[in-house]
């Protein structure tokens, strides 16, 4: 630390790196992901260039983009305390999904997430709650 201090160092660890990671949307395999999500229900299509001629996995995901979609991995905030991995999210009287990840952001002065949230009539929810 005292050879750092002049460039302005500050300790970090493992749970600012988790806190950065909910801020920029990064998934976790394994946590924030589930046995059957894919590119379309994590909202990164980008990542699958199906323009390619082949590739390991193309004829699953040109089978996927053929079903709908029922829920989709997305990022959410709440003026709340960061609510515990796992807890219920809400829309009105329905439960409608679950918390993957989340912690209380000081850059951006709110709690941020990421959780899964079902679709109703083929689109999110506007608002749902804890």
């Amino acid at each position: 630390m005292a050879a750092g201090a002049d460039l302005g160092i500050a300790p970090h660890g493992l749970d600012t790196l988790f806190t950065c990671r909910l801020e920029k949307g990064h998934i976790i395999v394994g946590m924030d992901t589930e046995g059957d999500s894919h590119v379309y229900r994590v909202g990164m299509e980008w990542a699958a260039r199906m323009d390619k001629p082949d590739f390991v996995g193309k004829p699953a995901l040109v089978r996927l983009a053929k079903l709908p979609i029922d829920r989709k991995l997305v990022g959410l905030v709440t003026d709340g305390p960061a609510p515990i991995e796992g807890a219920v999210l809400w829309d009105r009287d329905q439960t409608t999904g679950y918390v993957t990840g989340s912690r209380y952001s000081p850059a951006l002065g709110h709690a941020v997430m990421l959780g899964w949230v079902k679709l109703v009539d083929g689109a999110l929810p506007d608002q749902v709650r804890l």
